[in-house]
Formats: C-alpha cells, structure tokens, sequence
C-alpha cells in the first residue's frame, strides 16, 4: 500500500522513497548557471521535462565573475552585456542535456579584451 505524502506542498501517494525523491527533484523550477569564457557547461534536466531557456546574455555586467590573471584581459568593463537567448534556445530547447561553449565563435565579442561569461536561466518543462 503507498502512502500519502506532501512533496514540495504537492499531495501525492508515493509506493517508495525513490518516487518520493524523483517527485522533489521533478519540481525544482528554475535553474541559473555561469560558463566563463572558453568554458563549457552544461544544461540539463536528465531527471525530468526538457529544458526550455528562458534568458541568456554574454558579456559582463560585473568585475568579480570569471576574473582571469592573463594580464592583456580585464574585468573593469561592466557595460558588456548581449543577450543571446535565441542562440542558447535554439541549440537546448526541448532536449534533456545539452553542452555550451562559452566563446565568441560562438556569440560573437561585444567586448574587445574584455573577459568575459554566458549568464542563462532555463527551466524544466515536463
């Protein structure tokens, strides 16, 4: 007989502790990650759903993220932001995983010397 739990304030009958977990990480919302520059990350939602970005810019908006000690590279240029949302959706959405390349092949540089990261937002739609 499965028992009666509340998972995330969400009612459910639950025949394990497995269940239970995979019903807790399944309802986790919105994730947000940082890839520096000629880094790779990855998105994932491999437990549940698909990933769906909500929002992506690369450049810096700030001088303690991704700071790099090669000297012809500085972080004092905050104003650096290019949102690239369309890019990111356009290779991740709807997959389970998918691995991206922090570099301006990729998004172009729209900050010259400038160091700098991919800020994404995306969630798992199920």
């Amino acid at each position: 007989m499965a028992e009666a739990r509340s998972v995330m304030g969400v009612g459910v009958a639950v025949a394990d502790k497995k269940m239970a977990l995979l019903l807790f990480l399944c309802q986790h919302g919105i994730e947000a990650g940082v890839i520096c520059e000629g880094g790779f990350g990855t998105l994932s939602c491999n437990l549940c759903g698909t990933i769906r970005v909500i929002e992506a810019k690369y450049g810096r908006t700030d001088r303690t993220t991704c700071v790099t000690w090669i000297p012809y590279y500085h972080t004092s240029n905050t104003r650096c932001k290019k949102t690239v949302t369309n890019i990111v959706s356009h290779r991740c959405n709807g997959r389970k995983e998918c691995v991206i390349h922090a570099s301006n092949i990729l998004f172009g540089d729209p900050c010259v010397g400038t160091v700098k990261y991919l800020d994404v937002t995306y969630e798992c739609q199920t």
